[in-house]
């Protein structure tokens, strides 16, 4: 028989679908735990030409009841905005959503294979200063207490600023390719002496040397640094298991980032992301990670729930007993 699904896309099912459904019940049940609403966006939408693209080629249909082009989502945090924006304006307080849903890309990579992926994500949208302080603590500690509850460990996160270096580069008056060298961390070629020593430190003292970089830059530089460096600390205090670092340069991002923003490592790659940014005029913070990584390690770690064999004639108490105690009915 010809397989009808298109490639990078796949069926779940036995081991695999057990463990994604189990899996995004935790997150769920996490996130409205800890005082986020549950939203689940449709996944065919009309496109939004006013809001910046998000980086990814997406599948396109047309609707025949309007004649307009409909997209298939690729990432769901500018739904989430959208939501936000239409369902939650005027609350008078920060708002806080949380999702998890299946995103389609068009196109695959060596990177990512797969073109179909669930993606998990909490969002947290106010004023820009409560955005910037208490949302960012408070998307990361929920964000840390997720890894910790689905046994993802041990972490690693890297901090960023989307602005910072740029605007260092910007004073080393960098071209467009050496500033494209920068973000892939090499030392740009055909550079002045001056210009090669202004930015050299932004290139060396990274992770454990980035406290290096403190008194480097001049104002209102150096205080950005320094705050860089404050919030790592404040991080590590609050998640002690959780191995925070600062990253300078990281061209990772999504068009929509601002200012801070972060990744995190575990199971050996880069599994989340997120920051502050902007999004259909609201200010928000939030992260987002995909599940596929640790479906893939729970099915290859992790056992199956016990399975009990029972009549189908069994009373409703050995039925009761068995679901209670977390077991599989095998009917026999």
């Amino acid at each position: 028989m010809t397989p009808l699904l298109p490639i990078g896309l796949h069926d779940s099912i036995a081991a695999e679908a057990y463990w994604l459904n189990r899996l995004k019940q935790t997150c769920l049940q996490c996130m409205y735990g800890f005082g986020y609403d549950l939203v689940e966006p449709t996944p065919l939408e009309q496109e939004d030409k006013t809001q910046p693209p998000t980086g990814e080629s997406r599948f396109r249909v047309h609707d025949p009841s309007t004649d307009a082009p409909l997209v298939l989502r690729s990432d769901i945090t500018p739904q989430i905005a959208r939501i936000a924006k239409q369902h939650y304006a005027g609350q008078g307080h920060p708002v806080r959503l949380g999702y998890v849903g299946q995103v389609f890309r068009m196109r695959a990579s060596q990177m990512k294979p797969e073109r179909q992926s669930t993606q998990v994500g909490a969002e947290f949208y106010g004023d820009p200063d409560t955005v910037a302080h208490q949302g960012l603590l408070e998307v990361l500690r929920l964000l840390f207490w997720l890894m910790r509850t689905l046994s993802v460990g041990p972490c690693v996160l890297d901090l960023s600023h989307a602005g910072l270096a740029s605007r260092i580069m910007d004073l080393a008056g960098l071209s467009p390719d050496q500033r494209r060298a920068v973000a892939v961390k090499q030392k740009p070629e055909d550079m002045t002496p001056e210009g090669a020593a202004f930015i050299e430190p932004l290139l060396q003292y990274t992770g454990p040397k980035a406290d290096a970089l403190a008194g480097v830059y001049p104002e209102p530089l150096d205080a950005e640094i320094r705050q860089m460096l404050a919030l790592r600390d404040r991080i590590g205090a609050l998640c002690p298991d959780v191995r925070v670092s600062i990253d300078w340069v990281d061209g990772r991002y999504l068009s929509y980032h601002q200012g801070i923003g972060f990744h995190l490592f575990a199971l050996g790659q880069d599994i989340g992301r997120g920051g502050v940014y902007t999004s259909h005029g609201l200010h928000g913070v939030g992260f987002s990670f995909y599940l596929d990584p640790l479906v893939r390690h729970a099915v290859l770690h992790h056992a199956l729930p016990p399975e009990i064999s029972l009549s189908p004639a069994a009373d409703d108490a050995a039925i009761a007993r068995a679901l209670a105690d977390g077991q599989r009915i095998v009917w026999g």
